[in-house]
């Protein structure tokens, strides 16, 4: 039948989504661009090749992407040369470099509507209105904050040496991590 699925990592869990009650009978380059899927009971034109935009140096964008994630509605892109956050302009998207960020950020942990944990290369940062400052200046390789699912006032931090968690409530300070598991 003319059906696509969805199958979970773990294979445990499937999505089925009917596109049309018959059989997908083919793939065709359309004339006028795209492609024609053909199903039993209707003509699909999927748009080939889809636009595409690569975002790099012409958008302010150095280093090696690590990742993407929302703030406060905005769009902060970590690379080994540090925070950016995106803007939307008329001329398409653009990146500008965070004021402070000097190291390779791995994570970031928003606190509040003001203030977020940052993952350095070697140290913890505070981003603070827009700018990141030095946060600790104990060498502990973090890696990736995790929520915890239980508490919401406790965070984990995965570290090259270990896991180390944090009670978030009235502000998180370098010395409240206590090692959980690790050296």
């Amino acid at each position: 039948a003319g059906d696509v699925f969805f199958i979970n990592e773990q294979l445990t869990h499937l999505h089925r989504v009917v596109l049309d009650p018959g059989f997908l009978t083919g793939f065709h380059l359309n004339r006028g661009g795209g492609v024609l899927a053909v199903l039993q009971g209707s003509l699909y034109h999927i748009g080939w090749p889809a636009p595409w935009t690569v975002i790099g140096s012409e958008h302010n964008v150095s280093g090696n992407y690590y990742s993407l994630i929302e703030w406060n509605g905005d769009q902060y892109l970590l690379t080994s040369s540090g925070i950016y956050r995106g803007e939307d302009g008329d001329s398409g998207a653009r990146f500008t470099r965070l004021p402070g960020s000097t190291d390779a950020p791995f994570h970031l942990l928003p606190l509040d509507n003001k203030r977020a944990l940052l993952a350095e290369s070697k140290r913890l940062a505070m981003v603070e209105n827009g700018v990141v400052k030095p946060y600790s200046k104990d060498i502990i390789y973090p890696r990736g904050f995790f929520r915890s699912a239980h508490h919401a006032n406790r965070a984990f931090l995965a570290t090259a040496f270990g896991l180390r968690m944090s009670d978030l409530r009235g502000g998180i300070t370098p010395h409240s991590a206590r090692d959980v598991v690790g050296h």
